[in-house]
């Protein structure tokens, strides 16, 4: 996932990790170090059983906070070993495996919110956080990044994501482009 791979670029550039730490700090009540680590596509193999791969995995040495992006897509159920696992509970045991403080975060559009948040249920250390939670932070936050005219490509290319229907997006997209 493209957004995936520009959110971990951001999350790696010094200037900004101050901003990132105050945003899961705030958002997640995960506190992390400045000197924490970003892998993309991390695999979650326990042993000798792979249970995936992550999108993100922000780590330091008390703390795994994974990202699981869910733009258009949902919560995979298809499990490699045969047992009734989705994709959250085999990420949360993988997780659970590091012994660290964890949570995992799934990312979704504003849009799809609701029917992730039923398909991930009430299951502890588990997060719904959608882009327009993201969204609002980042704009909040503008001047740390706003000579950095990809940062604010990034922004505002999240934007799509945080309204309610593909719909309102594309009314609002028309309003700015021709009003």
């Amino acid at each position: 996932n493209r957004l995936s791979n520009v959110l971990a670029y951001f999350m790696e550039i010094a200037d900004y990790r101050e901003m990132w730490m105050t945003f899961f700090s705030d958002k997640c009540d995960i506190n992390l170090d400045k000197n924490y680590r970003v892998a993309r596509e991390q695999a979650t193999t326990i042993g000798n059983d792979n249970k995936g791969r992550i999108d993100l995995l922000i780590s330091d040495k008390n703390v795994a906070l994974a990202i699981e992006n869910k733009i258009k897509s949902g919560i995979n159920r298809k499990s490699s070993d045969n047992f009734d696992e989705n994709q959250l509970d085999r990420y949360l045991k993988y997780l659970k495996a590091t012994k660290k403080d964890y949570l995992l975060v799934v990312l979704v559009p504003e849009y799809n919110k609701s029917e992730i948040q039923q398909k991930c249920g009430t299951r502890k250390k588990v997060k719904v956080m959608s882009y327009k939670d993201l969204y609002e932070f980042l704009t909040e936050n503008v001047s740390v990044f706003a000579n950095d005219s990809n940062f604010v490509a990034y922004v505002e290319t999240i934007k799509r994501h945080t309204y309610h229907t593909e719909k309102e997006y594309l009314y609002d997209e028309m309003l700015q482009r021709f009003f």
